[in-house]
């Protein structure tokens, strides 16, 4: 402090000192704290974690020194990124003190895996250990280990932690024991009788076993592995509605056995087939080639998506995609399926060149070309041209060929190139 600002200071409490007059350095109480800047945690909670208290009384020597170490541990609590303070002189014999802060804006989630614990009770503990934090915390190095070491003092035993993100990339801290988590050694089925266990063991084998064991891991190789072999069966409202981990026992193989209580539900079957996205007066849905009635496979119903796509890209929308919403009724034990379509820009053809032939091949390449500028681009038609041609025998010696498509996104046409006995290179020999 500057030698003006000890004097000021000084002159301004010089009331309260007077009954001290012998004493060279007096005491003044601190007569308001504030913490202001946080938008994410208590002011009153702040406050306390300075190690402060209104009514203290501090020598002006030692001020900045305890201020000082207020700072500190407010960076310490983890929850701040910045911190500064002012003081001044209350005007009724003590100091006013004043800490401005900065959040520290990144909190995440953290989880508990494979640890021996009721999670509710540690979750209490933790909140009983550092009241300042819910379910989330900063997401700094020193956070996440002092909640480290917190659960491996609730849990008697030693914990490590890692900071991971889930499917959908948000960031979480992960707890978990310091040995790391077991893999699946073995799978086995109760429920199951659409499908025999052979059948589901093989289809999840592959991917499954030897990972590292995760209960919701394990239900995304569930639903990517055995749930399609269901739904290609109309079985809609498959669940597995339990799934136990436990030791392999009886075994050198160190892992776990993991059982998979698989609830199958009923089979369905198709009921209406409905497009929206295109022009009313199009019959898109009669594309799919879905039939009302039969069983709802998904594997065809998906083929039906490509050919509704098919249908409408011959219009000229090459950029269409859509949904699949199936609209279950499970008393009729029917699924309207519902393709919601995004047809895209819709383009026009502009010309056709090729290459490769000489003038008469190129001529009559042409007179048999029907697609007439202007009109929507078919992005179908350039091959079924090519295969015709071949099928037909319009050139002897005809070769390789290929059509390429160069689109212009300015204008939304699409020039279409044939190439014909294209010369390709040879691939280097084996050394």
């Amino acid at each position: 402090m500057s030698p003006c600002r000890s004097l000021l200071l000084l002159a301004t409490l010089l009331p309260q000192a007077l009954p001290q007059a012998n004493n060279t350095d007096p005491a003044f109480p601190i007569h308001s704290l504030q913490v202001t800047g946080s938008k994410l945690y208590p002011a009153a909670a702040l406050a306390k974690l300075t190690g402060l208290t209104p009514g203290t009384k501090l020598a002006e020597s030692q001020l900045e020194p305890e201020l000082d170490k207020a700072q500190k541990r407010l960076l310490a609590s983890g929850a701040l990124s910045n911190v500064s303070y002012r003081y001044g002189p209350s005007g009724k014999g003590g100091f006013d003190i004043a800490f401005e802060v900065t959040d520290f804006e990144q909190r995440i989630p953290y989880r508990f895996e494979g640890l021996d614990i009721d999670e509710t009770k540690a979750r209490a503990f933790l909140k009983q250990k550092e009241p300042l934090f819910d379910d989330r915390i900063p997401a700094s190095e020193a956070m996440v280990e002092r909640f480290r070491s917190l659960v491996a003092e609730f849990a008697s035993a030693a914990v490590k932690s890692k900071v991971e993100s889930d499917r959908d990339g948000q960031l979480f801290a992960l707890f978990l024991p310091a040995a790391g988590l077991p893999s699946v050694a073995e799978i086995s089925f109760t429920g199951n009788e659409a499908l025999t266990t052979t059948a589901l063991r093989n289809a999840i084998h592959g991917v499954a076993v030897g990972t590292i064991y995760r209960e919701d891991t394990f239900r995304e190789i569930l639903r990517t592995s055995i749930l399609p072999l269901y739904e290609n069966r109309g079985r809609l409202r498959v669940k597995f509605p339990k799934i136990e981990a436990k030791p392999v026992e009886g075994s050198d193989v160190r892992g776990l056995a993991v059982s998979v209580t698989i609830d199958e539900g009923p089979s369905f079957t198709i009921g209406r087939v409905l497009v929206t996205g295109t022009p009313a007066n199009d019959d898109i849905a009669g594309a799919s080639g879905l039939k009302p009635g039969n069983v709802a496979n998904f594997e065809e119903i998906r083929e039906g998506q490509r050919r509704v796509h098919a249908a409408i890209k011959r219009g000229g929308f090459m950029k269409v995609s859509s949904k699949i919403e199936p609209k279950i009724d499970d008393k009729a034990k029917e699924a309207d399926i519902l393709y919601r379509v995004a047809m895209g820009p819709r383009y026009s053809f502009a010309r056709m060149e090729t290459r490769g032939l000489d003038l008469h091949g190129e001529h009559e390449v042409k007179r048999l070309w029907t697609m007439k500028p202007g009109e929507p681009f078919n992005a179908e038609y350039p091959g079924l041209f090519l295969t015709r041609l071949r099928e037909d025998g319009i050139f002897d010696n005809l070769q390789n060929t290929k059509a390429v498509l160069d689109t212009n996104e300015d204008n939304l046409t699409v020039t279409v190139t044939l190439v014909f006995n294209e010369k390709r290179e040879k691939a280097p020999a084996a050394r």
